[in-house]
């Protein structure tokens, strides 16, 4: 048997704090990404091989898609840039993953979060889609809790 250390999770019990408030109703998050740069170097007199070098490291923009509800919050948040409000408003955010119980697993703490993009949903007459809502975020930084 597996210990609990070693358990595979799901995907669809997770939560979205922003500025450690939980905001409910995410239904995908996707881009939690970090990579690093390599720098290939071929040392003189070695041709047996060349090194492998981290250069710097890059987070990619987290996106967030729910249903729309109405509220206007994340919509604020953005236009607050659009208007060109400076300093830029950068928030932290929580990516919480959670077991079957609902409890707490891990999370990822993102810093240095703002928006860099909304898509309002697609509107089409007599369709009976769920209105998505897409929330595009900058990461400066992320760290695993």
């Amino acid at each position: 048997m597996p210990q609990e250390s070693e358990r595979v999770l799901g995907v669809g019990q997770f939560r979205v704090e922003i500025d450690g408030i939980v905001v409910a109703g995410f239904a995908s998050c996707s881009g939690l990404s970090v990579s690093t740069e390599v720098m290939i170097w071929a040392e003189g007199g070695d041709n047996g091989r060349v090194h492998r070098l981290p250069v710097r490291s890059r987070v990619e923009n987290l996106v967030l898609r729910r249903g729309y509800a109405g509220g206007d919050e994340l919509w604020r948040w953005r236009e607050e840039l659009l208007r060109g409000d400076r300093p830029i408003k950068r928030r932290s955010l929580s990516l919480v993953l959670c077991g079957d119980d609902g409890a707490e697993v891990t999370r990822w703490n993102c810093a240095g979060v703002w928006p860099v993009r909304w898509d309002g949903p697609t509107l089409q007459a007599g369709a009976a889609e769920v209105a998505i809502e897409l929330l595009e975020l900058a990461v400066d930084r992320v760290e695993r809790r």
